[in-house]
């Protein structure tokens, strides 16, 4: 197979990805937090959002349905302080419908159910976020259960099963947003299964 470069721009690196449906949508970290989406009919690029121009940046963690496509970045503020963002775009038209920042460092992991926004980060929290509204998200919870960084979390429309860097996993309901077990795992790296 003929392979083709994602980016021709020196320095640029994929950060994140995520496919769906008919879409392979990437974050790159460069001169700019970008964007791509990828059709995969025919692995043309058909659309790119430029998220911050500001260097440095990248896309942590990003995340899709058919409504909404959500991007964390860490972002340059004014050339020093670093900025942790959830960008919220609309879907059908790859426009900013929100920007959020729910938590003081990294977010290294994002989900999406169909009204909730779950993010994970370096400052030891999962935040849950009410985009029944993309428009006007609204900050819910922050669980606050994990010891450590946060490596991952996964989700359907009833759980989410997280993990921090100290091996420590826990499912959660999501009607309650309670913790429902917490155990020592061997590996902090996981992938949902059916619960």
């Amino acid at each position: 197979p003929t392979v083709t470069p994602v980016s021709v721009h020196p320095g640029h690196m994929v950060t994140s990805l995520a496919s769906n449906g008919g879409s392979i949508i990437f974050g790159l970290l460069g001169y700019d937090a970008t964007v791509n989406v990828i059709n995969k009919e025919d692995f043309t690029l058909s659309d790119k959002m430029i998220q911050s121009r500001d260097f440095p940046a990248s896309i942590s963690a990003l995340d899709y349905n058919d409504t909404v496509i959500v991007t964390c970045a860490y972002e340059s503020v004014n050339g020093a302080v670093l900025n942790h963002a959830v960008y919220i775009w609309w879907a059908n038209k790859k426009s900013l419908a929100s920007k959020i920042s729910p938590h003081s460092e990294m977010i290294r992991s994002v989900k999406l159910t169909d009204k909730y926004v779950l993010t994970a980060s370096n400052d030891k929290t999962i935040a849950v976020t009410d985009i029944t509204n993309p428009s006007r998200p609204k900050l819910l919870h922050r669980l606050s259960d994990h010891l450590d960084y946060l490596s991952c979390i996964d989700c359907d429309n009833r759980h989410m099963v997280s993990v921090s860097v100290d091996n420590v996993l826990k499912v959660w309901t999501l009607k309650n947003l309670k913790c429902l077990f917490s155990f020592q795992t061997v590996f902090s790296c996981l992938k949902r299964k059916d619960i």
